[in-house]
Parts: structure tokens; C-alpha cells; sequence
């Protein structure tokens, strides 16, 4: 057999066994995302766009699920985890799009009148759904988040939990620290940090900026696992690490403190040398 038909069969052995070619329905949705800011007992009416980029007809579902954060900073997307999933309304929530064609959708979130004001965060999940008698197919989706305010006085509260060197004792240059703090404000709020080495002296030898990744949604952790290195040449010796953080609108200040003591590596090796140099030198002078 020829290569070209070789090439031909291959790609048409779905037809063969399946009587169809399947793909992956593609599509896109605007805009990106949206942070919405409603007064309680009010409602707000937004619209995002579907286009259909397959070649064929799609049939698509829009549905609410709460957008989290893990504590290592990717998203999390989790269905009947907010009561606030029940204020949105979508018209239409399910439709079908020729190819190339672009759909409307809008939603209403509905704000209870006893709400207390602070942050909620949610996801509007666009999937496409298989033609119907399809048996075979994947389903594609995309994910807008909707970040929504609920209006009044908020509270900003970021405490570090935790704050050490994971050895207390380092023989290397580089050394692993461990970071935990915690929102117990009302509102997702942003986290900038710096992390200082301080000699014995008071003298700063070493600083670096520490990146906190997206926002920390309110009873949520965040919790990183830096690694610093100590400069060239640096003496043994007990050193401070000091971190640094700023948090929300207000840029409030806050920080910790932990210790470490470096005793490099080559500088144990000379002192087990002169130990037992001088053990031996010791041993054969009573000799």
C-alpha cells in the first residue's frame, strides 16, 4: 500500500468504525472576568459572549460554581460550596450556536438585604456539550471569574501564622524558610513581602522580594516554601531572617522574625581536621 493511502486510511478509521469524525469543540468567551461591586437587597445585570469557532453546530451550558484558591495559589472550582452561587440567574443558561456564530448571554447576581459587606468570589463555567447520538467527544469549557463586593465597611486582616527556617542549624548557603499566613479580614486581599538577612551586627547582608501569587479570599491560607541564599563568604555565625509583609489598600505593615545559625560545610571539615591533629598531637606528647 502507498503512503498516501496509508496516511488516508488512518485518518479516516473513526468513519470506519464509528460512522463520524469527532473533535474537541472549541469556542471563546469575553470578556475575561469581572469584579462587581452591589449594595445589599440590590441586583446587577452583566452579559458575556460565546463564539463558536468549531466547524459544526454546538450545543452549550452555563453554570455558577465558587472559584477558591488553594493555599499553594491555584484555583479551585467547586460546585454547591457558596450560598452566594444561588443570587446568580442566567438567561439563557443552556443554547445552540451555528458555526461561527456568537451568542449573548446575561446573568443578574441578587444580593440578599441582610448580606454583610465583604468579598465573594465565583466562576461562570461555559462548557460545550457533545452533539446529540455523539458517543465519543470531548468537552471543552472555559471559566470567568466574577469577583463580587458586597458594599460597606470591609476588614482588612492578614496574621502569619507561621514564620521559621526549617533548620535551625545550616551547613549550605542555601536555606529553606517556611511561610503561612491567614485572611481573617472580609475581603480578597493582595500581599506583597520581603524578606531580610541581618549579621550579628545588625548589618543587612541579604534581601529578596517574596511573591504571594493572586489575592488571599477571606478564611483562607496561603502558604509558600522559599529558598534564600546567603551571600559568598559569608561568616559562621548566627544570623536574623526577617520577614517584611504589606497588605491591602492600605498597605498596612506587619512582620516576623526566625534565626539561623551557618556553620559552612568546609569550615566543619577543618575543625574535625584539628581536632584530631591535636588529638593525636596530645596522645603521642604523654607518649
Amino acid at each position: 500500500m502507498s503512503l498516501p493511502r496509508s496516511i488516508i486510511l488512518i485518518l479516516f478509521l473513526p468513519v470506519l468504525f464509528f460512522g463520524k469524525v469527532f473533535f474537541a469543540s472549541a469556542f471563546t468567551v469575553s470578556p475575561l472576568g469581572y469584579t462587581l461591586t452591589i449594595d445589599p437587597g440590590k441586583s446587577q445585570a452583566a452579559t458575556i459572549s460565546i463564539v463558536n469557532n468549531e466547524w459544526a453546530k454546538h450545543s452549550y451550558e452555563i453554570s455558577v460554581q465558587s472559584l477558591r484558591i488553594s493555599e499553594d495559589g491555584s484555583r479551585i472550582y467547586q460546585k454547591n460550596f457558596d450560598p452566594a452561587e444561588s443570587w446568580v440567574v442566567i438567561k439563557p443558561a443552556t443554547f445552540n450556536l451555528a458555526p461561527g456564530a456568537q451568542k449573548t448571554v446575561s446573568f443578574t447576581i441578587s444580593v440578599p438585604r441582610d448580606q454583610p459587606p465583604g468579598s465573594r468570589s465565583l466562576v461562570l463555567m461555559v462548557a460545550s456539550i457533545p452533539p446529540s447520538g455523539q458517543t465519543i467527544g470531548l468537552t471543552a469549557k472555559s471559566a470567568i471569574p466574577i469577583f463580587l463586593i458586597v458594599s460597606g465597611a470591609v476588614n482588612e486582616n492578614i496574621i502569619i501564622d507561621r514564620w521559621q527556617a526549617l533548620k535551625g542549624l545550616v551547613f549550605d548557603r542555601r536555606v529553606p524558610l517556611a511561610i503561612e499566613i491567614y485572611n481573617r479580614g472580609t475581603i480578597n486581599t493582595g500581599v506583597n513581602g520581603t524578606i531580610t538577612v541581618f549579621d550579628w551586627q545588625g548589618r543587612k547582608i541579604y534581601d529578596e522580594n517574596t511573591r504571594f501569587g493572586s489575592s488571599i479570599f477571606p478564611d483562607s491560607a496561603r502558604r509558600l516554601a522559599p529558598v534564600i541564599t546567603l551571600p559568598n563568604r559569608t561568616w559562621p555565625g548566627k544570623y536574623l531572617v526577617k520577614l517584611d509583609l504589606k497588605y491591602g489598600v492600605s498597605k498596612t505593615a506587619i512582620s516576623a522574625e526566625t534565626e539561623i545559625w551557618y556553620l559552612p560545610a568546609p569550615l566543619i571539615f577543618i575543625i574535625f581536621a584539628l581536632v584530631i591533629a591535636i588529638s593525636i598531637f596530645l596522645w603521642r606528647r604523654k607518649k
